[in-house]
């Protein structure tokens, strides 16, 4: 049921940002995902829509794991998951915005982000906890000028206020230009 979900929601997103694309400076879509060695790992893909040159706006959608490993047992009279993050999945859906910091015909082309929406812990495929507001912001490099395809290559920090980081580290990816 989740996957239909997830699709739904990905529908609904994609129809939310097509009136853009008519007037907008290119489509690209960035499948991504990235690992930071027993802490976390992350994957999931961006629609992003140009608004000038140099300034994007994006729907993300990505899965996520925490604590990987688990270096401590639970303490005592603490129940594993009660308080403990150790084996956290979830997933994020987030809108925001990219700004490039210089032209699409540069070889390597520098970005910073920054989104915001919504997470929501797993157990199975199923939803466990509330959503919760979320953020992410990430920086890197976009390889290859003004090719079709290009490298993407970044640092990313995602998380949910008061509760705490969902996925940092590098992630990777490969983005496609539609138009």
């Amino acid at each position: 049921m989740s996957i239909l979900r997830n699709a739904l929601r990905t529908a609904c997103l994609a129809a939310a940002l097509a009136p853009a694309t008519l007037a907008a400076q290119g489509l690209r879509v960035t499948p991504y995902g990235g690992i930071t060695p027993a802490i976390a790992v992350a994957a999931g893909g961006q629609v992003e829509v140009g608004v000038t040159e140099n300034l994007a706006v994006f729907g993300d959608y990505s899965r996520w794991a925490w604590g990987l490993i688990c270096f401590a047992p639970a303490g005592e009279g603490e129940e594993v998951g009660e308080g403990n993050r150790c084996g956290e999945t979830g997933w994020t859906a987030h809108g925001g915005a990219t700004l490039y910091l210089r032209d699409v015909a540069t070889w390597r082309r520098p970005y910073v982000s920054f989104s915001a929406g919504a997470a929501q812990v797993l157990d199975a495929g199923e939803a466990v906890s509330r959503l919760n507001p979320s953020i992410a912001s990430e920086v890197g490099l976009d390889f290859g000028g003004d090719r079709a395809l290009l490298f993407r290559l970044g640092l990313r920090w995602q998380g949910r206020p008061g509760i705490g980081t969902d996925y940092v580290g590098p992630v990777a990816g490969f983005q496609l230009r539609l138009r």
